[in-house]
């Protein structure tokens, strides 16, 4: 009797193995797009819904390759499981969606994949398609009603995403739909904010267009006219300026957009916004001016067109510092020379 248990547990376990190598076999064949190979695997007990160790279906690899629609047509026939999730939580559609593949994308929808499933981090096919600039997949899902105003865990929607990387065309579609174009991540930044952080000219303009508030703040008190001083973003502060950006708005820590530019050596931009008459001499909570700052990290050229717009050499920071001790202490002896010919006129 034990003999007989034993022979049968041999046999079973040689089954499971062939089965599990046809099944990985069928993955790879999947992922290859070789239809051929995957429809006589399938035929020889291969299991369509296998997955390997990442929990990786047949299907998801196929559905991220370009070349690979007569391979997801053959797996979806043969019943592959089409909302079936891989250990982060994504679906075939995802892969499609992230790969920009729009016409397997088509096929997964025609066969009810689920529009709105979410991955990792509460992301979506849309978000993706959204991030990796994917124009003709996120017309597809916006047609087949995916949810426009999603957000990420960390609060992302699919127009922030698309708007910090600069997808000017997926921001157009996604505008045109409606997407909340003032609505804020956990971090309260919004599509504006981001994108003019980043330097992305033409979504800015988009956002504006679009009745973006262009005096949102996120959670550090910065304003999208901040940050693109202080990134140096030229063209994207003329535009926001244009728009009523508040001139003299300060973060959490004091710092204005003409403080953020003249510590970070953008010459332009402080001209700019002091011909919009900027607070010459706002300080941060350090006390600190855009003079001091300037003077501090040795931009010279901006300390010289702060003091022809009449700063005050003479403030103190809540260390007792002038503008003058601070390009000492750091070594700017050219600057240091400014400030003095300037304190004796």
């Amino acid at each position: 009797m034990k003999k007989v248990l034993w022979i049968i547990f041999l046999l079973n376990f040689t089954v499971s193995f062939a089965n599990s190598k046809l099944n990985q076999e069928l993955i790879k064949a999947a992922e290859n797009c070789d239809y051929q190979t995957v429809q006589e695997l399938i035929n020889q007990g291969a299991d369509v819904n296998a997955k390997n160790e990442n929990g990786t279906s047949a299907l998801m690899l196929a559905s991220s390759k370009e070349d690979c629609k007569e391979t997801v047509e053959m797996l979806i026939r043969n019943k592959a499981d089409i909302n079936a999730k891989m250990k982060e939580g994504a679906t075939a559609l995802m892969f499609a969606s992230n790969s920009g593949n729009a016409k397997l994308l088509e096929i997964l929808l025609k066969n009810q994949a689920d529009v709105d499933a979410k991955m990792k981090g509460e992301i979506t096919a849309l978000m993706l398609a959204s991030q990796e600039g994917h124009a003709r997949v996120v017309e597809i899902l916006l047609k087949n009603k995916a949810d426009l105003n999603a957000k990420t865990e960390n609060g992302s929607s699919a127009l922030i995403l698309a708007s910090k990387n600069g997808h000017a065309d997926v921001v157009k579609i996604l505008l045109k739909s409606k997407a909340d174009v003032n609505l804020k991540d956990n971090y309260g930044a919004t599509a504006l904010i981001l994108a003019s952080q980043d330097g992305c000219v033409e979504v800015v303009k988009m956002l504006l267009k679009s009745k973006a508030e262009v005096n949102l703040k996120d959670n550090y008190g910065a304003t999208a006219l901040i940050v693109a001083s202080q990134r140096g973003h030229t063209k994207i502060v003329e535009m926001l300026l244009k728009n009523k950006a508040d001139l003299n708005a300060k973060m959490e820590d004091g710092k204005t957009a003409l403080i953020a530019a003249s510590e970070n050596g953008h010459l332009a931009i402080v001209e700019i916004l002091l011909k919009n008459k900027a607070d010459l001499n706002a300080k941060s909570n350090g006390a600190l001016t855009a003079l001091m700052l300037a003077s501090e990290r040795g931009h010279k050229k901006i300390v010289e067109i702060l003091l022809k717009n009449k700063a005050d050499l003479n403030a103190k920071s809540n260390e007792g510092l002038t503008a003058l001790m601070l390009a000492l202490e750091n070594g700017h002896i050219e600057i240091a020379e400014i400030l003095k010919k300037a304190s004796q006129k």
